[in-house]
């Protein structure tokens, strides 16, 4: 059976001892009324010690039923906090893999230029080489400035 209202899924040893508390607390009741019909002294102290062990054991239900399910709520409450870190620690680790990325894309293209760079000096293109130096210097500057 699960519990919309605080999430928690309640087992069969809580819903037992809840129904034994409930039923406990009927019968007990239901002692207490024939202990003062009947005349007899004897009957009456018997059955006013069925009806307080009764009582006691239909507390006891009760008890481990709600520190069941506060044990419950606790351990739910610590797997969403390590759920929350987790999915804290997945975002740095995504980010971490972009800064990456856009690492290597630099270095890629910082490879490019340079190759550029080294075929205009080959072919002797000595001023073009400079001009696009300075254009990429510029262009890389801007951006560090962003």
């Amino acid at each position: 059976m699960e519990n919309k209202i605080f999430n928690i899924r309640v087992d069969s040893k809580e819903i037992h001892c809840l129904l034994f508390y409930v039923f406990g607390q009927f019968f007990m009741l239901f002692t207490i009324v024939i202990t003062f019909s009947i005349d007899s002294l004897k009957i009456m102290v018997i059955l006013s010690i069925i009806c307080a062990l009764l009582w006691i054991c239909s507390l006891l239900g009760l008890v481990y039923a709600i520190v069941s399910i506060i044990k419950k709520a606790k351990q739910l409450e610590k797997y969403e906090e390590m759920l929350m870190e987790t999915d804290y620690r997945l975002r740095i680790v995504k980010s971490i893999e972009e800064q990456n990325s856009q690492v290597r894309k630099f270095y890629h293209d910082i490879s490019s230029h340079l190759s550029v760079i080294e075929e205009l000096k080959k072919s002797g293109k000595i001023e073009e080489a400079k001009k696009y130096s300075e254009q990429i210097k510029k262009e890389y500057q801007d951006k560090v400035m962003e």
